[in-house]
Parts: structure tokens; C-alpha cells; sequence
């Protein structure tokens, strides 16, 4: 994700006042969940950053698109890929 596809999500997220982020990247995070401060996310720092003081997002979920079933089970909101959190 760029620095401006991360601050675009989270604009729309806050503009659609939806709590729920999805990430889909095509590599695993470390799983389960872990502060934005965890060094070597697979997004992009700006994200991370901008967290804590967004409005309607407090956290999203990092889901590997490569791996099949997990885009489902995110959406489903089942126990998939890896949630950052403020």
C-alpha cells in the first residue's frame, strides 16, 4: 500500500463512517494483533501512523490476497491475517 493508497483508505473509511479497514497485501503479516508500532508491517508506515489519531478507524485487519480462503474468512470477520491496532 503507498502513502497515498493508506491515507486514501483511511479517508474513505472516515468519510463512509465505517470502523471496518480491510488491507489485502500479497504477504503475510505476523498475525494475531499487534500495535501500529510493530516494526515490518506490510503496509505502508503513513497508515500506521495516522491510526491513532484517526476518528472512525482504530484498527485493520492486514490479509494476504495470495492465500486462499483468507479474504473470505476476513470478511466473514473470522480469525484471518493480522490486526493492527491504535
Amino acid at each position: 500500500m503507498t502513502s497515498a493508497a493508506a491515507l486514501g483508505e483511511l479517508l474513505l473509511s472516515r468519510s463512509l463512517d465505517d470502523p471496518e479497514l480491510q488491507a489485502v497485501k500479497d504477504t503475510d503479516g505476523p498475525g494475531g494483533r499487534v500495535p501500529a508500532t510493530t516494526p515490518d508491517l506490510p503496509v505502508d508506515r503513513l497508515a500506521c501512523e495516522l491510526l491513532p489519531t484517526a476518528k472512525n478507524v482504530r484498527e485493520f485487519r492486514v490479509v494476504n490476497g495470495l492465500t486462499r480462503g483468507a479474504l473470505t474468512d476476513a470478511l466473514a470477520d473470522k480469525d484471518a491475517g493480522t490486526v493492527v491496532h491504535a
